[in-house]
Order: structure tokens, then C-alpha cells, then sequence
């Protein structure tokens, strides 16, 4: 998020990014030293403008409760949700990084709206779309990649970006080794033996697992349905 104004050609700007970079880096050494110390003195060697040769000599941050905002953490949330999802779209289809895609958003809350609305800028830079819609009325095309981030339903449009025929045959491959994966876990999970012998942790990491798995097998599925339909649309 910093990029912009670090990059960017407006010298206070930059000059105030740095300055926050700086401090969260410095201040978080500090408090890691105790349980880091060789690390953190390391890395502190290094920090260009550090007060002092010996990090173990820097007395630790004073807490700052006036800067405490909890309404930012939800609206923080639903903005990096937004970018991951477009990157986890690209990344599962293989879309190239330097391809521009559109994002439309179908927003829960007008505050959430509003949010896009501000971010929308950053979410350009971050996410590598060139059209940021968002509103309550936003429909999505029927070949798009989707998430649901928060309430809102996220839409990446494919059409003239992807080869539909092709990605339905790579998701066809993907789907088969998925469903192969879920019938062993679930099959491990549906022995007896294995449930009550094994440590309670590995039980619970192949649920997790399971979960997973089927997450991931139902979205490439719907997925693959839109592309079929838009297909022989």
C-alpha cells in the first residue's frame, strides 16, 4: 500500500511513508529483541538512521491508545479481502500478471461502497485492474471469477482473457485430482481406528484438510459451470 507514495513523484508524500515504514520497523524490533536478539540486532545494524549501535540499549515504545481506530479493522478487511480475491482468481486460472482485468463488486452496505469508492485507486495498483464498479445494483457477468468477501460479492470478469475451452479442461484435470484427494482423507477420517488412535491434532489437521478440499473442489466446480455456460452461450 505504500508503493504508490514511495514511487510516486510528490516528495512529502513519500517522505511520510518512509517515515511510518521506519517507525513500525524500528518499534517492532524493539519489542522482538528480548526473544530475537540476534536477529533484531542484525537487521538493526543495517536500519539506516538508528539512534544508537545496540538495539538491547533502546527503551521500549510508549503505547499510543489515540491512534487506536477498531471501526478501521472491518473496513481494512474488506479492502485486502477484495485485492486477495482478484489475485486468487488470477493466480487459479493462471491469468499473467501483467494482464488487465475489470473488478465489479456487488456491495452488502453503502458503507462499504463508500470504502471502494475511497480505495479504489489502490485497489487498481494492487490488484492490477484497470475498472473498479461497486455498488448494490453491480450484476456480474456469467463467465467471471467470483469470492465473497465480507458480505460482497466480488466479479472478474473473463471473457477475452481467458481461453474458455482450454480452462475448462485444466479445471476438468484439477477437479479429478481433488476429488481423488477428498475420497482419501474422507476415507481416513471415516476409519474408526485411525479417528480414535491417531494424536488429536492429526485428526483435525485432515479435517481441515477435508474442509479444504471440498472448499476448493465446490468453487472450481461452479467455476467451470460458468465457463461451459458462457461457452456455448
Amino acid at each position: 500500500m505504500a508503493k504508490p507514495d514511495l514511487y510516486g513523484k510528490d516528495a512529502s508524500r513519500k517522505a511520510a511513508a518512509q517515515k511510518v515504514l521506519w517507525t513500525a520497523l524500528s518499534e517492532t524490533l524493539v519489542l522482538l529483541h528480548p526473544v530475537m536478539p540476534f536477529v533484531t540486532q542484525e537487521i538493526w545494524s543495517c536500519l539506516p538512521g538508528a539512534p544508537g549501535p545496540d538495539i538491547a540499549g533502546e527503551r521500549y515504545p510508549e503505547a499510543r491508545p489515540q491512534l487506536r481506530n477498531p471501526s478501521l479493522g472491518p473496513r481494512m478487511g474488506l479492502f485486502q479481502g477484495v485485492v486477495t480475491a482478484v489475485r486468487t482468481i488470477r493466480a487459479e486460472l493462471g491469468i499473467e500478471p501483467t494482464a488487465k482485468l475489470d473488478l465489479l463488486v456487488r456491495t452488502a452496505a453503502d458503507a462499504d461502497r463508500e470504502l471502494l469508492a475511497e480505495t479504489a485507486e489502490l485497489i487498481r495498483f494492487l490488484a492490477r485492474v484497470d475498472k473498479v464498479e461497486a455498488g448494490p445494483q453491480v450484476k456480474g457477468h456469467k463467465a467471471s471469477g467470483t469470492a465473497v468477501v465480507q458480505g460482497c460479492e466480488v466479479f472478474v470478469p473473463l471473457s477475452g482473457v481467458v481461453d474458455f475451452a482450454s480452462e475448462i479442461a485444466r479445471l476438468s484435470n484439477e477437479l479429478a485430482k481433488i476429488e481423488k484427494d477428498v475420497r482419501t482423507a474422507g476415507a481416513k477420517l471415516a476409519n474408526t481406528g485411525f479417528v480414535a488412535n491417531a494424536p488429536a491434532e492429526v485428526v483435525e489437521k485432515e479435517r481441515e484438510k477435508l474442509t479444504a478440499l471440498a472448499d476448493k473442489q465446490a468453487k472450481l466446480q461452479n467455476l467451470a459451470a460458468r465457463l461451459q455456460e458462457a461457452l456455448g452461450a
